[in-house]
């Protein structure tokens, strides 16, 4: 006959766990956090710099917002160093478990595209701060031109990768549609808007280097409007055949405005450059190349970027409707896709300044401002519930603990 303590050794097992509950097998803080790191990351850097940009170029100024938009830089580096370094270990050391993960799921691939949208906010910072300070001048100006480029070459293969890979893994779905494939062309319209940028502030910049960057922005306006307008065709579908998104994806579809607002800032900025700073007229040739064709191009940008506005309006309130609804329904909880909700509307008070200063109007400079001071107390907000969540091990940890008893709940 067995004893009491043969009962109890029967039901324990070699790990002092009672037999057939196997023990969690915690991995390492580091290698948690680099194995389920996200590219949404990304969006800290890229929210950072393009507020950098919008004080920077706000038309009212006062003392200091130049030294703010100067630490906004330099954290954007620092920031947009430390995801690659983060990145580049998480796809070479975890390798097919990143590719498995991205592969199969429709926001990892999508969102490949955050990377390089960040890097434009340091080109675009680049040529606005060190090319006209005292200390930088045309170093910078080169710089920022050969970033351009590099970050254009970049961005145009992952808009296009992303669409390839999407159609050759099917993870796209109707009901489940997210607005993270809007992300590949907010990047293709903000790499011709950091263009248009270039050419018009980034010191000593000649004809010869500026047209080849216009006539490149205009292509890639056209590259992302008609990539968008295809994608919006497929989500208003969705929206009127399956209603709003699940509640922790409803602050993605600020997102929706990203593509239209930055086309129409690119159109703006690049038709300033081919008039008002004379690229166009100093280069001379042909019969586009002319001050006849800078004042045609810069009259229908305006104008293209007024009817692209009016299309942002309605997305806009399309958006505030849908988290409405969850504010309401008191449904939403934090993570990191809130980061979504300043970048588009950054990009239509871009288009806001650039009309301020081409329609002198005092209405336009006004709502930059309002939008830009919305944006940085979202800005703020935004990083005290990152903060948070992040000490908690909520967004950067997974709980595997929490994970095996939710599925033993199961």
């Amino acid at each position: 006959m067995a004893s009491h303590d043969d009962d109890n050794n029967n039901n324990i097992n070699g790990t002092g766990q009672p037999n057939g509950i196997s023990p969690t097998r915690r991995k390492p803080v580091w290698r948690n956090v680099v194995e389920n790191f996200s590219p949404l990351w990304f969006t800290l850097a890229m929210n950072t710099g393009i507020l950098g940009v919008l004080f920077h170029q706000q038309p009212w100024q006062f003392d200091g917002l130049y030294i703010i938009s100067t630490i906004m830089y330099v954290f954007t580096i620092i920031l947009f160093a430390i995801f690659s370094i983060i990145t580049v270990f998480r796809w070479t050391v975890f390798h097919r478990t990143t590719v498995s993960k991205t592969h199969g799921d429709i926001n990892e691939i999508s969102l490949l595209g955050t990377a390089p949208i960040a890097w434009f906010t340091i080109t675009a910072l680049t040529a606005l701060i060190p090319s006209n300070a005292y200390w930088g001048h045309h170093a910078f100006t080169i710089l920022a031109v050969v970033m351009w480029w590099f970050g254009s070459l970049w961005m145009v293969v992952t808009c296009i990768g992303v669409c390839i890979a999407i159609a050759q893994h099917d993870v796209v779905y109707d009901r489940t549609m997210s607005t993270a494939l809007f992300l590949p062309a907010v990047g293709v319209a903000t790499d011709a808007v950091v263009g248009g940028l270039i050419c018009n502030y980034a010191y000593g910049m000649t004809a010869r280097l500026a047209v080849p960057i216009l006539i490149t922005s205009y292509f890639l306006d056209g590259l992302a409007v008609f990539v968008s307008l295809e994608i919006y065709t497929l989500f208003f579908h969705r929206l009127m055949t399956s209603g709003w998104p699940e509640p922790a994806k409803l602050p993605g579809l600020i997102l929706l405005v990203g593509p239209f607002g930055q086309t129409a800032a690119a159109l703006l900025l690049a038709g300033s450059a081919a008039s008002t700073a004379m690229d166009f007229p100093h280069y001379d040739k042909g019969t586009f190349l002319t001050m006849m064709g800078a004042e045609g191009v810069t009259s229908a940008g305006t104008l293209i970027a007024l009817l692209l506005l009016g299309h942002d309006f309605f997305w806009i309130v399309v958006a505030c409707g849908g988290i409405g609804v969850g504010v309401m329904n008191r449904t939403l909880t934090y993570s990191l896709l809130w980061w979504a909700t300043i970048f588009p509307l950054a990009t239509v008070a871009t288009a806001f300044i650039s009309l301020s200063v081409s329609m002198n109007s005092p209405t336009f400079r006004a709502l930059a401002a309002i939008i830009t001071v919305f944006l940085t107390i979202d800005y703020l907000i935004n990083w005290g519930f990152t903060i948070w969540y992040t000490i908690n091990g909520d967004l950067l940890i997974k709980n595997e603990t929490k994970d095996v008893e939710e599925q033993k709940v199961d």
